[in-house]
């Protein structure tokens, strides 16, 4: 990883998001933290994959298809912000800051979909995301307090929730999100 500090980090994630999801970020900082610490990750590369998790969250969907063909992304990430920041924000993480641990860039690219056999810090970052404390769903509380004794379940409860509320809309489930939620439940 380059030489910089924290606290650079943080003053070029803030200039380059909206405040909005700025506030959703450090939420998100904040419980990852937490929950590394409860489950015996480390803090300091929850605190970074969550800092970084929506770098390219809030750049336009012409500047995001221009990225994905750059990079060489899947078709299926054109026109589909959702899905795409997190791989692009993966990328700016490895090139942009010198991230180069994997666990760190994965927890970065999987925060949205999940994917099969996630880390501790993948199932960190993923719950982190979806019920820090500026989420104010039903529940979101309860979530956030469910986490720090059972990640896993939790990480299925939102899994499952991906899932029928895509099906509801008559939208594609991406297949990350689908092998994420089989695998939780093979592991049951």
């Amino acid at each position: 990883m380059h030489c910089i500090d924290k606290d650079e980090l943080l003053r070029i994630v803030q200039q380059n998001i909206s405040p909005k999801r700025f506030v959703h970020t450090m939420g998100v900082c904040k419980l990852s933290v937490e929950l590394a610490k409860c489950y015996g990750s480390d803090p300091q590369k929850a605190w970074i994959a969550s800092l970084l998790h929506d770098f390219k969250k809030t750049i336009s969907i012409s500047e995001s298809n221009e990225l994905v063909k750059r990079y060489g992304l899947d078709e299926k990430y054109i026109d589909n912000q959702n899905l795409a920041h997190s791989k692009l924000a993966a990328i700016s993480a490895n090139e942009d800051f010198g991230i180069e641990d994997p666990d760190i860039l994965n927890a970065i690219s999987y925060h949205t979909t999940g994917r099969a056999g996630m880390s501790l810090l993948e199932k960190i970052v993923f719950v982190a995301d979806t019920c820090e404390e500026g989420r104010t769903y039903k529940e979101a509380a309860k979530l956030r307090k469910d986490a720090f004794r059972d990640l896993d379940g939790v990480c299925i409860f939102i899994l499952e929730y991906i899932k029928s509320s895509l099906e509801d809309k008559g939208k594609k489930v991406d297949e990350d999100t689908l092998d994420a939620l089989e695998f939780f439940k093979s592991k049951l």
